[in-house]
């Protein structure tokens, strides 16, 4: 007799569901950011969530104003 094997994972992240081939687009622009200011840089950042969410925002309108690609990357 062959018992049926039990998985409890309803409810939780799918994460079959991520497109990994887009995966490969964001290691680019983050190797792009460590190579331009060193590995984990970003945690070191005085006052960062504050100046990062500038920095989002500034991303944001430049992409509501029609920029679809960054500058540099």
């Amino acid at each position: 007799m062959v018992k049926e094997g039990v998985k409890l994972d309803e409810g939780k992240n799918r994460y079959d569901l991520i497109p990994f081939n887009c995966l490969d687009d964001v290691v680019k622009v983050i190797t792009f950011g460590a190579a331009k200011y060193g590995d984990y840089n970003w945690q070191r950042v005085e006052n960062g969530k504050m100046r990062f969410m500038a920095a989002a925002f500034r991303h944001m309108a430049k992409w509501m104003m029609g920029q679809r690609l960054d500058d540099e990357t």
